[in-house]
């Protein structure tokens, strides 16, 4: 449902109800293309209706297109996609038993929901198979423990599997889902047996086929990393931006983030990994000043969803990294006002109001600063560790203190 929520289109108190929706319509498409049908769905095994390989193979490259593009326009953040950790063993022991359940009941487990939708008593009684075996597997779960998680082999893209860009990918899947259509129309051309195949008129496709290909060729030369060319921030806005301090995050400001909204920022620590294994914020991810404009990390700070957090001990080296991403077209980038010293002095030490002070605005922030110490201290935040500047304060800290020191 990207980017509906992130960017705020739509309130996330209707989150229940567009799922709803959408797993509504997803099972209309389904019985509008025939998948309540055991029969035309067991086809695509008989070679005599081939409506499952045209409509998977038509989502998945609709799906694949417009995840590259959407990614690059910014509206969705591709590392940000949640993906199944993958064991090798067992997703191919599932897929060889869900195919013989689909060679012989005509049925998976999604389609066998839409035919009992519509009273399919042959869907009801492959639903109620489905529970058998997912009562008996946990029944045996330590008998099939080794099966179900056998090579693992992490959230792993098929562009990262075979070593190829995402852009070729889906112009190879278009290519491939255009082959499988062609043999698919030869094949129930000859059939002659089984119900009459889906598209029994044989339109000639030529414009789609046509259509299909300029799409992937225009995702092919997408650029890989998003650039805003005429749009990239010149050197008059930039400095007007860093001499006005709009790029700047005070250590209140973050660490009221941290703690209401952590899902709203993201936090680039540009440090060396000796710094970071030290001391660092929660939440944080090192990429050293030396790699922020490689390609690798184009997708983290392509996002326009979150705030992009740039740290570093003194803010100086963040502020380098600041003037190289701006300068690459990134936007939505600050940096830590004061560095990881700043911040540390601002809420872990400097948090004591002075005497004699009135106004409510400030003592409202020195309180807040205590309770923003006490909530990272009592919740163990991962990676966070004072410097034993802090212990004057009687501050309780983690058992390793380290000094957050250096002007970088």
């Amino acid at each position: 449902m990207a980017p509906l929520f992130p960017l705020g289109i739509i309130n996330q108190e209707w989150y229940l109800v567009i799922i709803f929706l959408i797993g509504l319509f997803f099972g209309l498409v389904l019985e509008q293309s025939g998948f309540s049908s055991s029969r035309k769905l067991a086809g695509v095994f008989y070679g005599y209706d081939f409506v499952v390989l045209k409509v998977f193979f038509t989502a998945g490259v609709t799906a694949m297109a417009g995840l590259v593009i959407l990614g690059y326009l910014g509206l969705i953040e591709l590392n940000l996609i949640f993906i199944n950790s993958n064991f090798l063993v067992s997703a191919v022991a599932g897929g060889v038993i869900m195919g013989f359940g689909f060679i012989m009941g005509g049925f998976c487990p999604g389609t066998s929901v839409t035919g009992a939708v519509i009273g399919k008593i042959d869907a009801m009684v492959f639903i109620a198979g489905i529970f058998l075996g997912v009562f008996l597997f946990g029944s045996f779960e330590t008998t099939f423990n080794k099966l179900f998680t056998g090579y693992y082999f992490d959230r792993e893209l098929l562009s990262q599997t075979f070593g190829l860009p995402k852009h070729l990918l889906v112009l190879m899947m278009i290519f491939m889902a255009l082959a499988a259509f062609g043999v698919a129309a030869y094949f129930e051309k000859r059939a002659t047996n089984g119900p009459a195949p889906t598209n029994k008129r044989y339109p000639k496709l030529g414009a789609e086929v046509f259509m299909a290909i300029i799409i992937g060729l225009i995702i092919l030369f997408l650029p890989q990393q998003k650039s805003k060319g005429i749009f990239e921030t010149n050197e008059k806005a930039l400095l007007a931006t860093i001499t006005e301090g709009k790029n700047l995050m005070t250590p209140d400001e973050l660490a009221y983030l941290l703690i209401n909204n952590p899902k709203q920022i993201r936090m680039i620590d540009v440090r060396d990994e000796e710094a970071f294994n030290l001391f660092h914020l929660p939440g944080s991810v090192r990429i050293p000043l030396n790699l922020v404009t490689d390609k690798g990390y184009s997708d983290i700070f392509n996002g326009r969803q979150k705030k992009t957090i740039l740290v570093s001990n003194g803010g100086v080296e963040a502020s380098r990294a600041f003037v190289l991403l701006s300068r690459k077209g990134y936007d939505h980038l600050y940096v830590l006002d004061g560095g990881l010293n700043g911040f540390v002095e601002t809420i872990f030490i400097d948090n004591d109001p002075p005497e004699g002070l009135t106004a409510f605005d400030e003592i409202s922030k020195y309180r807040f600063r205590k309770k923003a110490a006490a909530i990272f201290l009592d919740e163990d935040m991962a990676g966070m560790a004072l410097p034993s500047s802090a212990q004057k304060k009687q501050v309780p800290v983690p058992a390793t203190t380290v000094v957050a020191a250096g002007g970088c």
